[in-house]
């Protein structure tokens, strides 16, 4: 397999249901991202949770989000941010109301003010 290839089914597999640390860098390469959800192991369906993100090197802010791309819609609510320390928010109120194919978004904001898009692809059964 190509390593593009077995990068790709690495993210597809992140996320799926474990609340272990998983990571992901953003599209440029820039910043590393650190997830995990806060205490559950699994993403329920229909009921609010949490997810932790830290973030090397240390960003200006960063907001979480995440989308179901095959249905073009996101979340029904926003989640709401809350930083820990200067590197490490938590999203509250996320919410996945639906079964399926889901992809988080770290959008992470440097001292320029340019976002940098971290993507990591959860499916819920």
């Amino acid at each position: 397999m190509t390593s593009r290839l077995l990068i790709a089914i690495a993210l597809l597999c992140t996320g799926c249901a474990s609340s272990s640390n998983s990571g992901v860098k953003t599209h440029d390469g820039a910043y590393d991202v650190q997830w995990s959800l806060v205490d559950i192991d699994n993403i329920p369906v229909d009921e609010y949770f949490a997810v932790e993100a830290t973030v090397t090197p240390t960003p200006t802010s960063m907001t979480i989000d995440a989308v179901m791309p095959s249905h073009r819609h996101g979340m029904l609510n926003d989640a709401t941010m809350e930083q820990l320390n200067a590197d490490t928010w938590v999203a509250h109120d996320m919410l996945f109301h639906m079964h399926g194919h889901w992809r988080f978004r770290f959008d992470v904001t440097d001292a320029d003010g340019v976002v940098h898009r971290a993507e990591v692809d959860v499916d819920i059964e």
